[in-house]
This record gives structure tokens, C-alpha cells and sequence, in this order.
């Protein structure tokens, strides 16, 4: 355990040092929206009593593309995750906007 825990911190220096990199700061920046998107729209299959198979049947996919898509991890299409709100039951609404200054 000790050693993933060296591991994350070593990790949480290299993201810290990174992000004075513009490019770098943007994709996180962009990851991490796109995680709590995702995250989001877990916590509301879980809150309306939905399982991942159930999901994964309304989407025609497996269980583990779900899993894969709530997890944050990937880049998915946005297709999919068009997808997954209407079988979770629920409408996407995007807003476009300039970036805010930093």
C-alpha cells in the first residue's frame, strides 16, 4: 500500500508542475469537467434506481462500457454520452461560452 501511495504523490508533484504548462492546464482542465459531467450522470442512475445493466441494455452496450463511461476515465464520444442520459432518463443541456479568464 505504501508503495501506491508513493506513487500518487509523486503523480500529484508531476500534475502540480505540469499545470504551469498552458497546454497541459487546459486538457486537465478539460478532463476534470469532463469527469464531473460523467460523475454527474452516475449519481443520477444510481438515484433513480437504475443498474449498469439496465443502462447498458437502453444503450445497446455491456456493462463494462458503462462502468468504463461512469468512471471518468476515458474520452468518450459525445454520442455515448447522449446515450447514457436519455437511458438514465435525463436531457443534456450544453452551454457554449468563451473561456473565463484565468
Amino acid at each position: 500500500m505504501e508503495q501506491a501511495s508513493e506513487a500518487a504523490d509523486e503523480l500529484d508533484e508531476f500534475i502540480t508542475e505540469a499545470s504551469s504548462n498552458p497546454v497541459f492546464a487546459a486538457a486537465l482542465d478539460q478532463a476534470r469537467r469532463r469527469r464531473r459531467v460523467l460523475t454527474e450522470l452516475a449519481r443520477l442512475r444510481v438515484a433513480a434506481g437504475l443498474t449498469r445493466t439496465v443502462v447498458a441494455a437502453r444503450m445497446g452496450t455491456s456493462e463494462a462500457a458503462v462502468a468504463r463511461l461512469e468512471s471518468g476515465s476515458t474520452d468518450p464520444r459525445w454520442s455515448s454520452v447522449e446515450r447514457f442520459a436519455a437511458a438514465i432518463g435525463v436531457e443534456l443541456d450544453i452551454t457554449v461560452r468563451p473561456p473565463t479568464a484565468a
